[in-house]
C-alpha cells in the first residue's frame, strides 16, 4: 500500500492531534470518488468548512482545538445521516467513524482540492 506523507516542516513540532497522519494514497482516492458523488453545492460547503476549521486549527495553542478535538466536535454532526428512525445506539457506534473521517477530511482537505480543481474533486 502507498503512503503519502504529508508533514509540512512546521507541523514537525506541534504536539499530537495537531500534525497531518500518514495517509494511504487509495484512501484519499476513495474520498475523492465519494465526494465526487456529492452535489457541487455539498463539495463547496465542505471545502468552505475545512478551510475555516483550519484556520481555528492554527491557533490550538489558545484554543485547544487540534484536528483530534475539531473532529470530535464536528464530525457526528458532518456526517450525521438523515434516517429519522435511526437506532440511537448504532448511532453512538458510528460515530467513531464519522470522527476519523472529519479527522481525515480536516487534514489532508488540500490533497481533495488539487484534484476539485481539474475533475470536479
Amino acid at each position: 500500500m502507498l503512503t503519502a506523507v504529508i508533514v509540512t516542516e512546521s507541523q514537525k513540532d506541534k504536539p499530537p492531534g495537531t500534525t497531518i497522519a500518514p495517509v494511504s494514497a487509495e484512501l484519499l482516492h476513495e474520498l475523492r470518488e465519494l465526494l465526487a458523488k456529492c452535489p457541487v453545492e455539498h463539495q463547496a460547503s465542505i471545502l468552505h468548512l475545512c478551510q475555516f476549521l483550519e484556520r481555528v486549527q492554527e491557533h490550538d495553542a489558545a484554543n485547544k482545538m487540534t484536528y483530534d478535538n475539531l473532529a470530535i466536535v464536528f464530525g457526528p454532526t458532518i456526517l450525521s445521516s438523515a434516517t429519522a428512525n435511526a437506532d440511537p445506539f448504532q448511532m453512538i457506534a458510528d460515530n467513531g467513524m464519522k470522527i476519523a473521517v472529519t479527522k481525515l477530511l480536516l487534514s489532508h482537505w488540500r490533497d481533495l482540492v488539487a484534484v476539485r480543481r481539474t475533475n470536479r474533486w
